[in-house]
C-alpha cells in the first residue's frame, strides 16, 4: 500500500509580491530535518527542483535522485513537465512545489509514486477546503512533520520589537506570548474543513448549516459564498478581544483598532477620553436604522472601546466566547464578528439596560464608510477592503453628514487622498 507522508514547513514572505513562478528555494535545514525523521528506500524524484536546494542535500546523503523542473534555474532536467500526461513512476517523490499549483502537484505525485510522497508546504496547506475534498478526504496522511524554521523566530522577534519599544515609551505590557488559546484552537480545528463554517455553500455530512431564515432574509448573499458566514476566519478577532478584556482588569478601557487602520497625525489623550464615557459599556461605530424592519445594519467594528469599569463587561465577553464554544453562533443570521457583536450588544441593551456610545453618526444610511466620517476621521484612516491596494480611503468616502464633525473635510490628509476608491 502506498505510504503518503506530508511534511509541512512553516515559512513566511515579508514581501507581499510573489516571486516569479513562485520560486522560493527550500533551506537545506528543512531537508536535513526531514531525513532525520524519515528514511526512504529506492529512488527519489524531485519534480520541482528549482536550483537543486532539496536535491543536493538528498544526493549528499547518498540517495539516487532524479531532478526536474519546467523552468530553468540551472539545475536538473528542464524537458519534463511534471503535470503533463506522462507514465513515469518513481519509488519516492520529495518536492516543494509552486504554491499556486500545489494541489495539482500533490494529486499528480500521488498517482505516480510507488512508496512515499513528501510535500514541503506552509502549515496552512492543511486548512484549505478544496485540498481537504480532493486530497485529505481521499488519501490518509501517514505523518505530518512540522518544522518551525522561520515563522517561530520571525514572529518572536517581530513581537519582541513591539514589546521593547512599548517598554521604551512607558507602555505597560502584561503578557508576551505566541500561539492560539485552547478554546480558539478547538473551535478552528473542529470546523476548519467545513465549507459552510468558512463562508462557502457546499454542505458536508455532520457540518453546520445556515439558518432556515436565510431563505427569507440575507439578500443576494444567501445563494453564494460570503464573508458574512466565515465564522472560522473571524473567530480569531473575537477570541483576541475576549482575551484582552479578561486580562486587563486593572485598566479603564480596552480599545480594539483594526490592523488596516493607521493614524496620520498625533492623537491627543483627551480625544480618547471623550470618546469613551464612563457611563457606557461599549463605544462603537453604529449603523443602525430604527426605520428598517430588521433593526438596521451591524456596526463597523474597526474601532470598539470596552469600558473595563462597567459591571457587565466581563459577563459580556464570557457570553461572546460562549457563542463560539457551544456552536450557538451558527444559529444566528450571520456569523462574522461584527454581526455577532451586534447581536449580543442588542441583547444586553434590551435585557440588562446597558448603555452604548454610538459614534457612527450615520443612522439611516447603510453600507457607508462610517469610520472616516466619525471623529476618528480627524486622526485616522481605515483602509478596509479595496482601499488597501490604493493605500487610503478616497474623497468619495467622505459625506457631508450634519451629525459628524464639520472639520474633517478641512484636515490636510483628506485633501490629498484620491478622488475615489
Amino acid at each position: 500500500m502506498t505510504s503518503k507522508t506530508s511534511m509541512q514547513m512553516v515559512g513566511h514572505n515579508l514581501n507581499n509580491d510573489r516571486n516569479k513562478n513562485d520560486f522560493y528555494p527550500t533551506p537545506p535545514e528543512a531537508t536535513i530535518a526531514l531525513l532525520e525523521k524519515q528514511k526512504f528506500k529506492g529512488n527519489i524524484w524531485e519534480c520541482a527542483c528549482g536550483d537543486g536546494a532539496i536535491s543536493k542535500v538528498l544526493t549528499d546523503k547518498g540517495y539516487n535522485v532524479y531532478s526536474s523542473d519546467l523552468n530553468d534555474y540551472g539545475y536538473g532536467d528542464t524537458t519534463i513537465d511534471f503535470l503533463s500526461n506522462h507514465n513515469i513512476k518513481y519509488d519516492n517523490i520529495i518536492t516543494n512545489p509552486p504554491f499556486k499549483l500545489s494541489l495539482e502537484f500533490t494529486l499528480k505525485a500521488l498517482s505516480c509514486v510507488n512508496s512515499k510522497a513528501v510535500f514541503l508546504h506552509k502549515l496552512t496547506y492543511l486548512e484549505g477546503i478544496k485540498r481537504y475534498q480532493n486530497i485529505f478526504n481521499l488519501n490518509k496522511l501517514e505523518k505530518v512533520l512540522i518544522f518551525i524554521l522561520f515563522l517561530g523566530p520571525l514572529v518572536f522577534f517581530h513581537e519582541l520589537g513591539h514589546f521593547l519599544f512599548a517598554r521604551l515609551f512607558g507602555v505597560r505590557v502584561q503578557v508576551f506570548s505566541i500561539g492560539f488559546g485552547p478554546k480558539l484552537f478547538k473551535f478552528k480545528n473542529k470546523h476548519k474543513n467545513d465549507p459552510v463554517a468558512n463562508g462557502e455553500l457546499e454542505e458536508i455530512d455532520g457540518g453546520v448549516r445556515r439558518p432556515a431564515e436565510l431563505q427569507i432574509k440575507g439578500g443576494n448573499d444567501k445563494n453564494k459564498g460570503s464573508f458574512l458566514w466565515a465564522a472560522v476566519r473571524f473567530a480569531n478577532k473575537v477570541f483576541c478581544v475576549v482575551n484582552a478584556v479578561r486580562n486587563s482588569k486593572e485598566y479603564d478601557y480596552v480599545v480594539w483598532i483594526d490592523g488596516d487602520t493607521f493614524s496620520f497625525r498625533p492623537i491627543p489623550m483627551d480625544f480618547f477620553e471623550k470618546l469613551l464615557p464612563q457611563d457606557t459599556m461599549l463605544t462603537y461605530l453604529g449603523r443602525e436604522n430604527p426605520n428598517l424592519n430588521d433593526g438596521g445594519k451591524y456596526p463597523e467594528c474597526g474601532f470598539v472601546g470596552y469600558n473595563m469599569r462597567h459591571t457587565e463587561i466581563q459577563n459580556f465577553v464570557d457570553d461572546w466566547e460562549k457563542l463560539y464554544v457551544t456552536d450557538e453562533v451558527f444559529k444566528l443570521l450571520e456569523w462574522h464578528d461584527s454581526y455577532v457583536f451586534w447581536h449580543l450588544s442588542k441583547l444586553y441593551r434590551k435585557e440588562k439596560g446597558i448603555q452604548v456610545n454610538d459614534i457612527g453618526y450615520w443612522k439611516g444610511v447603510k453600507g457607508h464608510h462610517v469610520f472616516v466620517n466619525s471623529e476618528l476621521g480627524l486622526y485616522m484612516d481605515h483602509m478596509k477592503g479595496k482601499r488597501k491596494k490604493v493605500g487610503s480611503s478616497g474623497k468619495n468616502d467622505l459625506r457631508q453628514n450634519p451629525n459628524a464633525p464639520a472639520d474633517i473635510l478641512a484636515v490636510d490628509y483628506w485633501k490629498k487622498v484620491p478622488p475615489s476608491v
